[in-house]
């Protein structure tokens, strides 16, 4: 008997207050993971860390009890630092695609010259959640299709990227689209790699940012398709048939829900 994870999966939904003082970064007490119930087991299942410069230079703890987030010390940091703080969650969808799936919510920030405290919450530097379906599959020449239909755009400022590429090999054969997500026309985007090429796993990722600044939150989602023969052929009457995953804002946080249909 195997044992698997439930539906639905979350992104992690954390409300940050980043502090600037005399050069050096901390945490302030109203950081934490919101949706931190959301997790089979318990917060230990999402992993957060802080990057500055390109280089992961800590990691963040995250209570079980409460979800609060902290930095065990403070961080020296210099003005111009660009700053990443990651919180990401990697689950397992459910059969038959044995896909894997990676959630991240990053949100960033350049040190200022002076003092200064960065929010990311539901209300400053929000990060949207659109509702859209989705449905993927191999399509008459082998290559992997995905089509989108939004339903809302949660106000989102900016289009969603869409890449597929695959995992494993020397070629990646990266392609993407741009996925307008004030239009609720079916979009798709086809792999620039077929089935047969596909040496290890293929994945489709999907980036929004919640602005163009210096100061932003992103989501990233990527659906890591192991098994490749269990993947199908893409639904051609979607979305009037043929929705795989939905995506949909959770209640109470700003997290994305993701639902088998």
């Amino acid at each position: 008997m195997a044992a698997y994870d439930d539906w639905p999966e979350f992104c992690p939904d954390p409300q940050l207050t980043v502090v600037i003082s005399s050069g050096q970064l901390t945490l302030g007490g109203t950081s934490k993971l919101l949706n931190y119930r959301d997790y089979t087991w318990d917060p230990v299942e999402v992993r957060g860390t802080i990057w500055k410069n390109g280089n992961k230079v800590a990691t963040l703890s995250i209570d079980s009890s409460d979800g609060d987030i902290t930095l065990s010390s403070p961080l020296s940091v210099a003005t111009n630092d660009p700053i990443e703080i990651r919180l990401q969650f990697i689950g397992r969808l459910s059969l038959p695609w044995y896909t894997k799936t990676l959630m991240r919510r990053s949100a960033f920030l350049t040190v200022p010259a002076g003092d200064s405290t960065f929010t990311f919450d539901s209300q400053n530097n929000s990060m949207p959640i659109p509702d859209w379906d989705l449905a993927f599959g191999w399509d008459s020449n082998d290559k992997l299709k995905l089509g989108f239909r939004v339903n809302s755009d949660d106000s989102a400022s900016q289009d969603m990227s869409l890449y597929t590429r695959m995992l494993g090999g020397a070629v990646a054969k990266q392609s993407s689209s741009t996925i307008d997500l004030d239009s609720q026309s079916t979009q798709t985007h086809t792999s620039d790699f077929t089935k047969a090429e596909v040496e290890v796993a293929c994945e489709a990722e999907m980036w929004l940012k919640s602005g163009t600044g210096t100061t932003r939150q992103e989501d990233r989602f990527r659906l890591v398709l192991m098994k490749l023969d269990e993947v199908g052929a893409y639904p051609s009457n979607f979305p009037t048939t043929g929705i795989m995953l939905e995506q949909e804002k959770a209640t109470g946080t700003t997290a994305a829900k993701w639902i088998e249909s």
